[in-house]
């Protein structure tokens, strides 16, 4: 069987277009939650970086964010290194700051998976991040763009 060169340059354009558009993990291993009262679908890895860096504080809608975040570990450590481009201490350091001159207000730092997705599904407006493969109820996924 012979294949038009056409058809193959299309399926492989298509192919393409695809695997651009389909949602990506914001790092390996990690799935992006909120609130179920956030409007959003899905989020872009800037907006993602605004939030956490406190430059963004409200939703499309006007509602407030409430960023939460694991107090420490590999989660936290990949999120900040792929998403906000800092590391855990800049990142600290610069939440720090913001508290100390009184112009933001630093993500909710939690112990355990268990505990962050509670804060989030009951916190309207909350989003935080978990390890991929984390039992995830009463909250929205959302896929980052």
């Amino acid at each position: 069987m012979i294949r038009h060169p056409l058809r193959t340059y299309a399926a492989g354009l298509v192919l393409a277009v695809l695997v651009a558009l389909a949602p990506r993990p914001v790092a390996a291993g990690v799935i992006i939650v909120a609130n179920p009262s956030v409007e959003a679908d899905s989020i872009g890895i800037d907006t993602l970086k605004d939030y956490y860096l406190g430059n963004t504080t409200s939703w499309a809608d006007g509602s407030s964010i409430r960023t939460a975040l694991p107090a420490a570990g590999p989660v936290l450590t990949e999120f900040l290194k792929t998403c906000v481009k800092k590391t855990p201490s800049h990142f600290g350091l610069l939440w720090k700051k913001a508290v100390f001159t009184g112009t933001g207000t630093p993500p909710a730092e939690f112990a355990t998976d268990a505990d962050l997705l509670e804060f989030v599904a009951n916190t309207p407006g909350a989003i935080g991040f978990v390890a991929a493969g984390t039992p995830v109820r009463g909250v929205k996924i959302l896929p980052v763009k």
